[in-house]
């Protein structure tokens, strides 16, 4: 079976640290989607985050695409794709010009917000999205300066910027396997459109991604990414935590986070305990209390990290929701609104854009929600697709 090209069809797919998840859907004349198929797969040919071994992660890639494809009977070549957060890098940039018409066009706008590229980007990198932040005309700040009398014209952007080489190479193994990338897109602007709702879009939110290899604080307000950070401390370093204090390898630390894991070691049974095997002494029994203390002092240290990052104080004004695969342990809430101070949400708002019961797809759901929006992706009566690479790095995602 032969990949299809019609653009009914699209394939996004959320590249993480330990798994890879694809998802097949189909869009219809009205820009909406229907998931067909999904699939997924361990993550190989990474380490921390980069391309190291690219053969092995377009084997990776090739696994969880063809379960979906499999759970689907549709094989799309079209593909948005996640990059993986540790080749990222953000920036503050700023871009003025002096529109020569009487009256302040949408073509000064993007003239504008393209010279604020130009001051960021180097050899090295390519700019994934740039982020318009604020206007200004005649030094005023303007919520959007289309229609307006001629003046200087300012624009500060957020940025988001890849490793030219990793970018290659991304796009090297995607089209090894026959696939036509339509976007690289930074996994927490798709994870938003998952797990926020218009309305906590437009007023501002925060979303803190804790996953296996990486966490990332990501603030939206006004319907668009402002800011964001990623650190290297996620769930992977909870499992080494539980693997050094406990004598116990890989896979047993694994299981006792996944299964017994906690990280408000006040909600349990000082008495609860569970069998465990150890490297040294063979099958023991360990207090749930003892896991908790040791999960605790690490979430701990990774919510107030993150807390600095994105400044949270005592007068934060927006909504906090927490996803990623470790979101899902015991205790996390509890946790987090007693380092940050605030209260917080576990997973997707009830009322979102896509269904919420789909959550162990969120980032690649994300994408393709992202992906409508920004024009990315279109309906498939439309033509007008842009070029490979080029216009895919040059593109404004506001």
């Amino acid at each position: 079976m032969s990949r299809m090209s019609n653009s009914r069809y699209l394939l996004s797919v959320d590249v993480g640290s330990t798994h890879i998840h694809a998802v097949i859907a189909e869009l219809d004349h009205s820009q909406n989607f229907k998931v067909m198929g999904i699939g997924s797969g361990v993550t190989q040919g990474l380490e921390n985050g980069e391309i190291t071994v690219p053969k092995a992660l377009c084997a990776a890639l090739d696994r969880a695409i063809k379960r979906a494809e499999r759970d689907s009977g549709i094989r799309p070549s079209q593909l948005l794709i996640s990059i993986p957060p540790a080749q990222t890098q953000f920036g503050i940039s700023y871009g003025l010009m002096m529109p020569k018409k009487s009256i302040i066009t949408a073509e000064d706008r993007i003239t504008c917000i393209q010279k604020s590229k130009a001051a960021i980007m180097t050899h090295e990198q390519v700019i994934q999205h740039v982020i318009p932040v604020e206007y200004k005309v005649n030094g005023q700040q303007v919520a959007s300066p289309d229609g307006l009398a001629q003046g200087p014209l300012e624009v500060s952007t957020f940025a988001v910027l890849m490793k030219a080489k990793q970018a290659s190479s991304l796009l090297d193994v995607t089209g090894t396997l026959g696939l036509e990338v339509k976007g690289l897109i930074y996994g927490p602007m798709g994870l938003s459109h998952f797990c926020l709702s218009d309305q906590e879009r437009r007023q501002g939110a925060l979303v803190i991604e804790i996953g296996a290899g990486f966490s990332s604080v990501t603030l939206f307000k006004n319907g668009a990414m402002i800011s964001s950070h990623c650190i290297p401390i996620a769930g992977n370093r909870i499992t080494q935590d539980l693997m050094t204090c406990l004598s116990i390898d890989d896979a047993e630390a694994e299981r006792l986070k996944v299964m017994f894991g906690c990280s408000n070691p006040d909600e349990l049974e000082p008495n609860e305990t569970h069998v465990m095997t150890t490297v040294d002494r063979g099958r023991v029994d360990v207090k749930r209390l003892y896991l908790a203390r040791i999960i605790e002092a690490r979430v701990i240290e990774l919510f107030q990290l993150l807390s600095k990052k994105a400044g949270i104080g005592p007068d934060f004004p927006y909504s906090i929701v927490i996803m990623g695969g470790t979101s899902a342990m015991r205790g996390i809430a509890q946790t987090a609104e007693r380092v940050l101070g605030h209260p917080v949400r576990i997973g997707p708002h009830p009322n979102g854009p896509i269904d919420p019961s789909l959550w162990g797809y969120p980032t690649a759901l994300g994408l393709i929600q992202l992906g409508i929006q920004t024009g990315v992706i279109e309906a498939p009566a439309s033509d007008g697709w842009m070029t490979r690479i080029r216009r895919m790095i040059q593109r404004d995602w506001f």
